[in-house]
């Protein structure tokens, strides 16, 4: 063992400078056979899940990166900027319609303060919390499921869906939300870990549920459902680990969690103070719908509707993978209920975090058929399903993966069911993954909203100049006024423009005269829209129109 550690610490200096200290304690062979070793051990790191875990959390940051920068503005970002972001002032007393997400808003003022001159500033709050999210459920995923083959497939099945990949890079408050939440679920699952021994009640806990709070309501109030449960959650915790201890450490957690109740009750107080009354009276925006529509827009369109073209199949992998959770789900109940019968307890087939996970995602779905069904809130856009959206994509995981434990005394079947589950949840990971370069969201109209920034930038790289006169496909297109708006107000010489006088026209999918040109017509095509050139425009600047032509084709 001396002679293998000294092996391995090559960095530590020798006792004896100038010599070798284990040239004559190990024989010439036992020298080959370490230095193999240790070229085989170089390898092994390649197997290891957790390295592969963190490839694709830097793969999945380093998308977001990408397309913060390169994916345009859209208008409902430079809404928010333009209305509610010019000072601190008007982000926490303005409020005329659901676009302002206040932290959000505030966030983007302080980072316009420091990075006001890089055009796409306004999503560094978004981007930063987005990779916090992603930090949160590769942690998340690490902990509850057990096979190394399904984590590799849940965790780029949750931060590579095209749904929840959009919402945590655009400047919108549900990537702050998201990364709060799931943070805090997170730090959570760590506390349950250590149920059983008791949780300390720490102020750190108690300042850092605050924070959560006040971060995830700030910036979304729809998160509210998950919220409630976590802090419910927190709150069994510390009781259950306060009662181990005594009654005066019980009492000790109570006041702690009021609290947490009365600190995150305070701090929302002042961040909505001026807005509350017009919050109230914007509540008439969304209608209530059923639940199951609801369920419907959220868990179905994210995870099915993104290439129409193919919708069959599509939805015969949809409901492949509805079919083997159906499955995995009546087989975990069974191995849950005959090891309770037998009094061994159901924690080996859901130990803390992984029972944490799905007890949070059903008190998550009640809590919203309650607060739809019962009381007739309006759950608001489908967007806001986000949050639960991610809970179920991890729960089917979990599920998947102890049903595949549950039955491993059967011969080969844990195997294939595995296999089963990977393939089918693989497939759903492809078909559901990110465009390079548009945003997938309302892709009739985001997208095409999100390709004014690309434009804008290849125009200015071209003649930086020239004034470009766009041309806007109304009705289709009118919402990208905003952007042209926006990107004019960073150095960018675009104008939009009406009637025949014009240079570019962004024309949604393809306009009915095909002898039309187009500019870049491949690089828009993520975009659901193409960009025509009126070459008449261009007989006095022969020069510009060819190096326009010429630059589309690259």
């Amino acid at each position: 063992m001396p002679i293998v550690y000294k092996f391995w610490r090559p960095w530590e200096k020798s006792k004896n400078p100038g010599k070798d200290d284990t040239d004559d304690q190990v024989s010439p062979m036992m020298k080959i056979f370490l230095r193999q070793y240790q070229f085989k051990n170089q390898f092994r790191l390649l197997k290891n899940p957790l390295f592969v875990l963190l490839i694709i959390l830097l793969a999945a940051i380093g998308f977001r990166l990408y397309k913060a920068h390169y994916t345009g503005i859209i208008y409902d970002e430079v809404w928010t900027y333009e209305d509610y972001c010019q000072d601190l002032h008007i982000a926490v007393t303005s409020y005329q319609s659901t676009n302002n997400h206040l932290l959000n808003s505030i966030f983007i003022v302080l980072t316009q303060k420091v990075l006001g001159g890089y055009d796409h500033f306004i999503r560094v709050p978004a981007v930063l919390f987005g990779a916090l999210f992603c930090c949160a459920i590769t942690y998340i995923v690490h902990k509850t499921i057990r096979s190394s083959l399904l984590k590799v497939i849940i965790l780029p099945l949750v931060l590579m869906n095209w749904f929840i990949f959009d919402l945590t890079y655009l400047a919108r408050g549900y990537a702050l939300a998201l990364g709060a939440t799931f943070t805090g679920i997170a730090v959570l699952m760590h506390l349950s870990s250590k149920a059983e021994t008791g949780v300390p009640v720490s102020w750190r806990v108690i300042f850092f549920l605050i924070a959560m709070n006040f971060t995830a309501l700030g910036s979304m109030l729809s998160s509210l459902s998950l919220v409630l449960n976590i802090n419910i959650a927190y709150g069994l915790l510390m009781i259950l680990g306060s009662s181990k201890r005594g009654e005066k450490t019980l009492i000790k957690a109570m006041g702690r969690l009021g609290v947490i109740a009365l600190g995150s009750a305070a701090a929302l107080y002042l961040l909505y103070q001026h807005v509350f009354s017009n919050m109230i009276s914007l509540r008439h925006m969304f209608e209530v719908e059923p639940f199951y529509i609801y369920l419907k827009r959220v868990l179905w369109r994210p995870l099915l509707y993104t290439d129409l073209s193919q919708i069959k199949f599509n939805l015969w992998v949809y409901n492949a993978s509805l079919g083997l959770l159906a499955f995995c789900t009546v087989i975990c109940l069974w191995a849950s209920f005959t090891r309770l019968k037998s009094r061994k307890g159901c924690n080996p087939i859901f130990s803390n975090p992984a029972l944490l996970i799905l007890l949070l995602s059903l008190a998550v779905l009640l809590f919203m058929f309650v607060q739809s069904m019962v009381f007739g809130f309006s759950l608001g856009l489908a967007r806001n399903g986000v949050f639960l959206l991610s809970l179920i994509l991890i729960s089917t995981g979990i599920l998947m993966d102890r049903a595949a434990w549950a039955l491993s005394r059967v011969k080969f079947f844990p195997l294939l069911l595995r296999l089963a589950c990977t393939g089918v949840l693989t497939v759903m990971c492809f078909r559901n993954l990110p465009s390079r370069r548009a945003v997938d969201i309302r892709t009739y109209d985001w997208g095409v909203q999100s390709a004014i920034g690309p434009l804008t930038r290849i125009l200015h790289q071209i003649d930086p100049y020239e004034t470009w006169e766009i041309k806007l496909r109304e009705p289709q297109t009118i919402n990208c006024n905003r952007s042209i708006r926006y990107y004019s107000g960073f150095g960018y010489n675009i104008k939009q423009v009406k009637g025949d006088a014009y240079d570019l026209w962004v024309y949604p999918e393809h306009p009915p005269d095909r002898r039309v040109v187009y500019f870049a017509q491949k690089r828009f095509a993520d975009h659901h829209c193409c960009i025509v050139v009126n070459v008449a425009a261009f007989q006095n600047k022969r020069s510009l129109l060819y190096d326009l032509l010429i630059f589309g084709e690259k």
